[in-house]
């Protein structure tokens, strides 16, 4: 299931309660609210694209984390390989199981607190980073720029999935 978490910081110029009746309508699971920091913090699941698109009309700047969440009850290293996931380098921490090279993006796989369930982002670099940071897996624009961007990352991972849903019914 892919989900993407959005944080939006209103601009001045546009009604805080505005931009609140707009988030309610565009699939929002959580929606939290900062009337005097005029954030907010937003939780997408459903048709991701087009909840961005919907929250696009609300004028500021949008921060955008995007992640696929996927379980797998058995998970060695011979069902990641047969995904196409290779090791994650030592020097990473250990929550990273590993990574996987799709349209000249990295996709990093994360361990998560429950051990059949995995977090997957998709990294800005062609090459796996020695150290990751916010700003290689964010998505970050005004609500203009960022619909651009998001069709991609949403193709990725959907890409993904299908690799992940191909191996699990063999």
């Amino acid at each position: 299931m892919i989900q993407a978490i959005v944080d939006i910081t209103i601009d001045p110029d546009f009604g805080y309660t505005k931009a609140l009746k707009i988030a309610n309508q565009c699939f929002v699971k959580k929606l939290y609210g900062n009337s005097e920091k005029r954030i907010l913090h937003i939780l997408l699941l459903g048709d991701i694209e087009e909840g961005i698109k919907c929250l696009s009309s609300i004028k500021g700047f949008f921060n955008i984390y995007l992640r696929l969440v996927v379980k797998i009850a058995k998970s060695d290293d011979s069902v990641w390989r047969k995904i196409g996931i290779k090791s994650a380098p030592k020097g990473l921490s250990k929550r990273f199981v590993g990574y996987m090279e799709i349209e000249n993006h990295v996709c990093l796989v994360e361990k998560t607190a429950k051990n059949d369930t995995f977090l997957v982002k998709v990294l800005k670099t062609k090459n796996l980073p020695a150290i990751i940071e916010p700003s290689v897996y964010l998505i970050y624009g005004d609500s203009t720029s960022i619909l651009n961007s998001i069709s991609t990352y949403l193709r990725i991972l959907q890409t993904f999935t299908e690799r992940v849903n191909e191996v699990l019914k063999t």
